[in-house]
């Protein structure tokens, strides 16, 4: 075999030998393409990227990393506004609901999870602000029904109040309350005795009924319980009659 012979088989040796490699290589990326393709599956976004950084410093495919970087970012930056987006909808309920606590345990928890997203490091003073919105409306609601002497919804005011007044605030307001229970006792005192005069047994029980539950340690919640078996009587007798 000649010198040229040895040559050329030493030159086809060597082209076979780079094309290996180079479909080693090949195999190789795919291999880191797999890996990352799993581990986005798995929404394991670090591992993601550091397989990236690492086929970049093997192969020096310095745009196919950077792209399949975005595309990790992105996929990852996508979840987390979609698990985001799912918690302020919890939040934006309790709030609706003025369920306080609720609404601040769940912001709590949504600040561990997630510090550096805008929208959640804020939620906490939100809250409290709306919150503070809802009892300045509140407030005004009751300072405009006793204005205008609307004792009944000044009642249903105040029970939504007491939820929100510190001691201080409570007892800012506590005369103008004293005064608006007063003028509901007494009217349901007048209603219970007219119906009680006119016979209209069903109607003083339902009356005697709620003075005994908005106004159990009265002196005229005391007396009408006294009367209560004798109402029913009357009225059970009242239906006999009628039957």
């Amino acid at each position: 075999m000649c010198s040229s012979d040895l040559a050329l088989i030493g030159e086809q040796q060597l082209i076979s030998d780079r094309a290996k490699a180079v479909a080693f290589r090949d195999k190789d990326r795919d291999a880191f393409r797999r890996a990352i393709t799993e581990d986005l599956l798995k929404s394991d976004y670090e591992a993601a990227l550091a397989l990236a950084d690492r086929m970049e410093e093997l192969f020096g495919t310095r745009a196919e990393a950077e792209r399949l970087r975005a595309e990790i970012i992105e996929q990852r930056d996508a979840k987390v506004r979609l698990q985001v987006d799912g918690a302020l909808a919890v939040v934006e309920r309790h709030v609706e609901a003025e369920q306080w606590q609720a609404a601040v345990k769940q912001a709590e928890r949504l600040r561990a999870m997630f510090p550096t997203q805008p929208r959640v490091q804020s939620l906490l003073a939100d809250i409290e602000a709306r919150r503070n919105g809802v009892k300045r409306h509140l407030l005004e609601q009751w300072h405009a029904c006793v204005r205008a002497k609307q004792t009944d919804e000044a009642i249903v005011v105040l029970r939504k109040l007491d939820a929100y007044l510190t001691p201080v605030e409570a007892s800012s307001i506590e005369g103008d309350a004293r005064l608006i229970f007063k003028e509901k006792l007494n009217t349901l005192r007048d209603a219970f005795a007219a119906s009680v005069q006119q016979h209209r047994w069903s109607d003083a029980i339902r009356v005697g009924e709620s003075i005994i539950r908005d106004f159990p340690n009265t002196q005229m919640a005391r007396e009408v319980r006294e009367r209560m078996d004798d109402l029913r009587q009357r009225e059970l007798d009242g239906v006999a009659v009628a039957g």
